[in-house]
């Protein structure tokens, strides 16, 4: 084995503006402490988040955020709701 340096980045995107926004985040994790701390500082309340299934997004519907997901290891496009990986966010 090898030790690999890896670096999580966390992205926020929202398509509501012309040209769309976006913001950027080095994390030390993907726990749902620090996901939930950054679209905290960063999106309105009341907006609908779509993310994957990921453990660190649950709760954002306890937190007053519209969260939607699809689930990678089964689809790739939720086949019920369309879903793909497309985050919409509006930037506080």
């Amino acid at each position: 084995g090898r030790l690999v340096v890896t670096r999580w980045v966390v992205g926020i995107v929202s398509l509501d503006f012309n040209p769309p926004r976006a913001r950027f985040f080095v994390v030390a994790d993907r726990r749902a402490q620090t996901l939930h701390r950054i679209i905290l500082g960063h999106v309105l309340p009341g907006t609908t988040i779509r993310t994957d299934e990921w453990n660190g997004y649950t709760g954002l519907n306890r937190l007053g955020f519209i969260h939607e997901t699809v689930n990678h290891s089964r689809h790739f496009v939720n086949p019920v709701t369309g879903l793909c990986l497309t985050i919409w966010v509006i930037l506080a």
